[in-house]
């Protein structure tokens, strides 16, 4: 009988081992292993998470300027053409003055002349001239008819050898004898202080609606009446 307790304690003894020892290797440890190892899902940063390559990274239509700097280019172009349409402005607004030569003065003062000559239809035609158009090879051909206004018609050069200040004489210039076809106006006006030197006579050639062809000191003009019969005025005979 007390055999029996020392063999029995014998055989159970490897088995309490055995017992003890299955709880540390197994079950615990495993649950542990699944509670505390960090899981890819839980707490590994995972792409979809942590990573911020779509929603913080800066897209290209977002951060890009090349639309905005292609825009502005295009605006630049735009300004330039602008510039180039203001410049091509510019020149179809060139006054005519410029490209006729008239000087400010002049085209001013043959606008005042075309003012005075308004009515110069009425006017007489000088004394002894002809009194229907003539040809005028002064006039480069063209044919003429001549109109004196008061002042100028009133001066007699034998008194006054100069003509007096305002004196206007209009020519008419047609292409043809019949005077169907106006071509210009040549016209005189005395202007005390403006050319002393060429008797201070201005000249102008007018179109028919009244366009300033020429106007000043035309030297044409100054050089053809200089050989006029008193002050630049042909009186005797018509040239």
């Amino acid at each position: 009988m007390k055999e029996i307790p020392l063999t029995l304690a014998r055989l159970v003894a490897p088995l309490a081992v055995t017992l003890l020892a299955v709880p540390v290797g197994c079950g615990d440890g495993d649950e542990q292993d699944d509670d505390t190892t960090p899981g890819d899902d839980d707490t590994t940063p995972g792409d979809d998470d942590t990573t911020p390559d779509d929603d913080t990274t800066p897209d290209d239509d977002d951060t890009t300027p090349d639309d905005d700097s292609a825009a502005d280019d295009d605006s630049a172009a735009d300004d330039d053409s602008a510039a180039d349409d203001d410049s091509a402005a510019d020149d179809d607004t060139t006054p005519d003055d410029d490209d006729t030569g008239i000087s400010e003065e002049d085209a001013t003062l043959a606008g005042e002349l075309w003012g005075l000559m308004a009515d110069y239809t009425t006017w007489s035609a000088p004394e002894g001239w002809p009194t229907d158009p003539w040809l005028s090879e002064g006039h480069s051909g063209m044919w003429v008819e001549a109109y004196f206004n008061t002042e100028l018609a009133g001066w007699d050069e034998a008194v006054t050898p100069t003509a007096p200040e305002g004196s206007i004489a209009v020519k008419e210039n047609f292409g043809t004898e019949e005077a169907d076809t106006l071509m210009a106006l040549t016209v005189m006006w005395k202007q005390a202080g403006y050319n002393p030197t060429g008797n201070d006579w201005f000249w102008a050639t007018f179109g028919p609606g009244g366009s300033v062809e020429a106007a000043g000191r035309v030297d044409m003009c100054i050089d053809c009446h200089s050989a006029a019969d008193a002050d630049y005025v042909f009186t005797a005979t018509p040239p």
